[in-house]
């Protein structure tokens, strides 16, 4: 578990915790220098993928999370504590490139489907969020 009830996890947050935390890890080593990358053993980027689609699976529901994340989470934790001085000295390869054009941004609704916010300042279309 990473960590129980009584001790205040919210467990409504682990989801988009973890999957932030792990997307920004696997853009770390897509855009890492190819030489950076080379010193990961293939078995290591393995376990991320497959530790990175086990979550994949719990989608957003919290439940899920709650009844699945703990046979996950101490390995998830193992990985990171192995690649800290990998990332500690890490070396950026070239630049992720980032489309120039409105891709948009999706944010569930109370109805279950989504709404897409745009993200190059067109204010025709506006959303108003829980917190105003």
């Amino acid at each position: 578990w990473d960590k129980k009830a009584t001790d205040g996890c919210n467990w409504n947050a682990v989801p988009d915790t973890w999957r932030y935390a792990w997307s920004n890890l696997r853009l770390a080593l897509r855009h890492a220098r190819p030489e950076h990358r080379a010193m990961l053993p293939d078995d290591v980027v393995q376990q991320i993928s497959t530790v990175h689609g086990f979550m994949e699976k719990l989608t957003d529901n919290g439940g899920m999370w709650l009844g699945n994340w703990h046979s996950a989470a101490a390995a998830a934790r193992e990985i990171l504590a192995a690649l800290t001085p990998w990332l500690q000295s890490y070396q950026p390869g070239t630049p992720m490139r980032v489309p120039r054009a409105n891709i948009g941004v999706r944010f569930p609704s109370v109805s279950g489907r989504s709404l897409q916010v745009s993200t190059d300042g067109d204010i025709a279309a506006a959303a108003t969020l829980a917190n105003g």
